[in-house]
């Protein structure tokens, strides 16, 4: 794919009637579609901000955590998104914590799978917090992550 071939798709992804963003198709053929998923990461995030239809989004790459605050400033802003799966994009603690912040105040998004992430006791406990009070979420998925004993007593608690 050249970089026309990107920028169209990724504009008819923003503006076009698709309600589901997922890269994580890049693991099952490697034909130009690793540079579409760093195209979608470099360019996409903003152009998601103005979708009011996208409904799930589903990233598979290791982003910065630049670009999950920008990822969850998304989410924030856009109240259709009622499933985020960022799978083994190695947001740690830190993106989970931010993660948490929009946990708290969003009411539309009902999953978010943080699979393989390395998130600790740390991020556990920050999005205990969250769910205590988001009564939205429905699904968190924290498989294969090192919350530890500390974390999943934070997350049990707040499920009380």
């Amino acid at each position: 794919l050249d970089m026309k071939d990107k920028s169209q798709i990724i504009d008819v992804l923003s503006f076009e009637k698709t309600n589901k963003v997922d890269t994580t198709a890049r693991k099952q053929s490697t034909i130009g579609l690793s540079e579409l998923s760093d195209a979608l990461k470099r360019d996409f995030i903003q152009k998601l901000q103005v979708r009011s239809a996208l409904l799930s989004v589903k990233l598979s790459d290791p982003i910065t955590l630049r670009e999950v605050r920008e990822v969850a400033k998304t989410i924030k802003l856009n109240p259709s998104v009622i499933s985020l799966v960022l799978f083994e994009v190695r947001i740690g603690d830190k993106g989970a914590n931010t993660l948490a912040e929009i946990v708290k105040v969003n009411r539309t998004l009902t999953e978010l799978n943080i699979n393989f992430n390395e998130v600790g006791a740390e991020g556990g406990r920050e999005l205990a917090e969250a769910l205590k009070v988001n009564n939205t979420l429905t699904k968190l998925d924290l498989y294969a992550n090192k919350v530890g004993a500390e974390g999943a007593r934070a997350l049990a608690g707040a499920l009380k």
